[in-house]
């Protein structure tokens, strides 16, 4: 998959500086995890992506594990350090993006977008008396 084509994937949610380019395939890159996209199915893998022979500690992987499984029953195939699953399911990893360590896209709330509809209406106006 292309960089936008796994963008488009995950519905524009994922903040495109998570995806990275790694050897020869685009894939999400969070604090705790990898994740890779081929052909619908999704592998998601709970490692430290920066030093992936150090691993993740004992507790930390115990309760991102125990926290993705109190969303979604999910079967994990834990080794030392790391956990593996695959699934289809594109609404586990944007519900547990933050969990995952995943830079999500921004998202204003709705005072902020008021806020901002107010300034553009107000620099339009102001546009049309100096034009």
């Amino acid at each position: 998959m292309t960089k936008s084509e796994l963008y488009n994937f995950f519905n524009q949610k994922i903040s495109k500086t998570a995806i990275v380019n790694e050897g020869d395939e685009f894939q999400l890159i969070g604090k705790f995890c990898k994740v890779s996209v081929d052909e619908g199915v999704i592998d998601l893998w709970l490692c430290n992506p920066r030093d992936l022979a150090k691993g993740l500690g004992a507790r930390r992987l115990n309760s991102i594990v125990a926290g993705i499984k109190g969303t979604v029953e999910r079967h994990f195939t834990v080794l030392n350090g790391e956990a593996y699953t695959k699934t289809r399911d594109k609404d586990l990893i944007l519900t547990n993006g933050r969990l995952l360590g995943l830079r999500l896209k921004r998202q204003l709330s709705a005072e902020a977008l008021v806020v901002a509809k107010e300034r553009l209406s107000r620099a339009r106006m102001q546009n049309r008396k100096s034009a």
